[in-house]
């Protein structure tokens, strides 16, 4: 065990977030020091146990073709086993020592500190960010940037792989806990009044929605959009999920529906763990200034709208839906739990580790290759990357690979079929015809956007590795930026990352190997290290010189705000994340339907049936969902089937529309048909409404809804 060296005292809480001298005072190499605070600690690493068991439930009852009800069993007597063993574990606590490894290259001396590494070095990878952004300014070229930023952060990596890594003591106070406590508080807050309708949800929340109301059905056989049975999902990765499946199970304990569940409930829920979950990275990577860096994180995401796909917009918005738990709660714990891992490979942490990454799997089908990839850079950067050592870092990476196993084993066996089921698609993604460069061009707008904000974020992504005055993070972001730069942002290996990894729709998803907005933070951050020239001697003067770039970076730089109308967010009492009128629309027509029965409505409306429990059956959901229903009911029938969504929903006007329309009232039959758009002002359609046996139940200057008229018992 190492022996701490002369310096303040363990138990010295209040260090100054500001303290640019080296703290010397060394904790044991456990990777779970004396002042983790408790919240990003004890809550964050029951949460995440909790969850990965419920998942590897959830897992084993889809595959052997149960039901919901079985799950919920299931889950109920694993919690009666877990309880039992907490409380034996417990009792016996004491009597056993987990067995441990301690990592010898982290132990500092009293010479070491944070920011040794010379000026000079440290000068190069902010050399070469500054001349990747003049590059990209100036020629407009993506991957122009690319190449000069692989240079520099190749140049990282040597000069991060010669130096030693300190991991100092995280500084933490009462003051530090309240803080982190008030953040995640108002981070949820925040969550709760922010609204924005996302497509997917049709999708996602329609699991939570198929699972209350049927809980006896085998999950994930059915097309519960339609009402069809036997139609498999879209992709197999899909049938691994089981975040949706723990919200059915909560709402069905508690007696609620799935849109109170997931958006009342969970979402804040949610919102609480964000700031604690990139507050468990941080420490690792900040020892000393990480309250300031969690902040700054938290307000990138409520500032900042850039990108359709930005951080802010899953971080917010969208946080109820499971890859956005797995963006900004499960990677950076996979990245932090690495680290922890590669300080000390106690059974403890590598428990942690693989607990993580199944929990990412259960979020989202990308978790099956992002949990395993961020896992591997966190525990990477903490490893001595000199050869003589060598035989030290396959012992301590092969032990991280085995706590992959499980999210890789998953994705060897299920990658043909996955894979076919993309190249067979009936509609394949634009992004398939996309090469490298343009599949890199795509990703960064979606993420990032293509304004100013773009090109700070990706100066961050190498400069950082030169600026952050500790050195954990210096090797961290070396480490991670060369991996993101060579392997997956790469104008030579992005088609085969998007064909045989992420999907060419999701390819954007690369980002999502680092910690981005982090990274960014560290910079902004910066100047707290700087002592010299004696007006930033003061803390103040400090504090003031960061408070001007991050209000710069995020007030000035960004072209749209997260929270603003003009990303279609709006503020409001906590509920549904849906258009108020077009939701309300949904239910209208759920409220003249039984659950058999067929309606028609325009795209913007219909998304929405499905979130209602006991829905009846929309002719079309979304056009990407309609087409696993095309070995079932043919090429023709679908093609019907939109051209008569579009036609009442004003968007087109076939000649046969009204044909088509008469035909389908008798034949499906329709209990509900929905006009909204110019459709309201054509007179064929209106023709065919009034000679049927539909009449107007509600109508306003946006929409009609049709109803089949009850029929009268003689």
């Amino acid at each position: 065990m190492t022996q701490p060296v002369h310096g303040p005292s363990r138990g010295a809480t209040r260090w100054p977030v500001s303290d640019a001298l080296c703290l010397r005072a060394a904790t044991p190499s456990t990777g779970q020091p004396s002042h983790q605070s408790p919240f990003a600690g004890r809550i964050v690493d029951g949460v995440v146990i909790a969850f990965a068991g419920f998942t590897l439930l959830a897992n084993a009852v889809v595959w052997f073709g149960g039901s919901a009800e079985t799950l919920l069993v299931a889950s109920d007597v694993a919690l009666l086993f877990a309880g039992t063993l907490f409380v034996l574990g417990w009792r016996l606590r004491g009597r056993f020592v987990p067995a441990r490894t301690d990592a010898p290259w982290i132990t500092p001396t009293a010479e070491d500190c944070d920011d040794a590494l010379p000026a000079r070095l440290r000068a190069i990878p902010i050399a070469a960010a500054v001349a990747a952004l003049c590059v990209s300014l100036l020629t407009g070229s993506l991957t122009a940037w690319w190449g000069v930023s692989l240079m520099g952060a190749f140049a990282a990596f040597v000069i991060t792989a010669r130096s030693p890594v300190r991991h100092a003591p995280m500084q933490r106070s009462r003051a530090t806990d309240v803080l982190l406590l008030g953040l995640g508080l108002s981070f949820a807050g925040a969550v709760a009044i922010a609204h924005r309708g996302d497509a997917d949800d049709a999708f996602y929340v329609n699991l939570v929605v198929a699972a209350i109301d049927h809980p006896g059905a085998t999950l994930f056989a059915d097309d519960t959009l339609h009402g069809y049975a036997d139609v498999p999902m879209a992709l197999p990765v899909f049938e691994l999920l089981s975040w949706e499946l723990f919200q059915a199970s909560l709402a069905r304990l508690f007696g609620t529906d799935a849109v109170t569940i997931v958006y009342r409930w969970m979402a804040p829920l949610v919102g609480l763990l964000v700031p604690l979950a990139w507050a468990r990275l941080a420490m690792r990577l900040l020892p000393r200034s990480w309250p300031i860096a969690v902040t700054l994180v938290v307000i990138e995401m409520l500032a900042v709208g850039d990108g359709l796909a930005g951080y802010g917009d899953f971080g917010v918005l969208r946080l109820h839906q499971g890859k956005s738990v797995l963006l900004h709660v499960a990677l950076p714990l996979c990245a932090a739990y690495g680290i922890e891992f590669g300080l000390a490979t106690t059974r403890w942490h590598f428990g942690r580790l693989v607990a993580v990454q199944i929990a990412a799997v259960g979020l989202s089908s990308s978790g099956l290759w992002l949990g395993p990839a961020v896992a591997a850079l966190g525990l990477v950067s903490t490893l001595p990357l000199t050869m003589h050592a060598l035989h030290r870092n396959v012992r301590v990476l092969a032990m991280g690979l085995a706590s992959s196993f499980y999210p890789l084993a998953l994705a060897i066996a299920l990658r043909g079929a996955t894979l076919a089921a993309m190249r067979d698609a009936v509609h394949p993604m634009d992004g398939a015809a996309f090469d490298g460069a343009q599949l890199m061009e795509h990703a960064s707008d979606l993420v990032l956007g293509p304004g100013a904000f773009r090109h700070a974020a990706l100066f961050a992504l190498v400069a950082v590795s030169g600026v952050a005055a500790s050195s954990s993070m210096r090797r961290f972001a070396a480490v991670t930026g060369l991996a993101f730069l060579l392997l997956f942002f790469d104008p030579f290996t992005a088609e085969r990352v998007a064909s045989g990894i992420t999907g060419a729709d999701t390819y954007f998803r690369v980002f999502w190997s680092i910690p981005l907005p982090l990274f960014l933070a560290a910079l902004i951050a910066g100047p707290m290290q700087f002592t010299r020239p004696a007006l930033l001697a003061s803390s103040w003067a400090r504090i003031a010189i960061t408070g001007v770039l991050a209000i710069s970076v995020f007030g000035f730089l960004p072209r749209v705000w997260n929270l603003s109308t003009e990303n279609e967010a709006r503020l409001g009492a906590p509920g549904p994340k849906l258009p108020e009128e077009e939701f309300a629309a949904a239910r209208i027509i759920a409220d003249h339907a039984d659950s058999g029965a067929f309606v028609l409505a325009p795209l913007q409306i219909a998304r929405w049936i499905p979130l209602i429990q006991r829905h009846p059956r929309p002719l079309m959901v979304r056009e990407i969902y309609l087409d696993r229903l095309h070995a079932r009911l043919g090429a023709a029938e679908l093609e019907r089937r939109r051209a008569l969504v579009h036609y009442v929903g004003g968007t087109a006007r076939p000649a046969d529309g009204p044909a088509l329309l008469a035909d389908a009232i008798d034949r499906y039959p329709l209990d509900v048909v929905c006009v909204s758009g110019r459709a309201l002002g054509w007179p064929d359609l209106r023709r065919v409404l009034l000679d049927s046996p539909l009449e107007i139940a509600e109508r306003d200057a946006d929409h009609e809804i049709w109803i089949r008229a009850p029929t009268v018992e003689r």
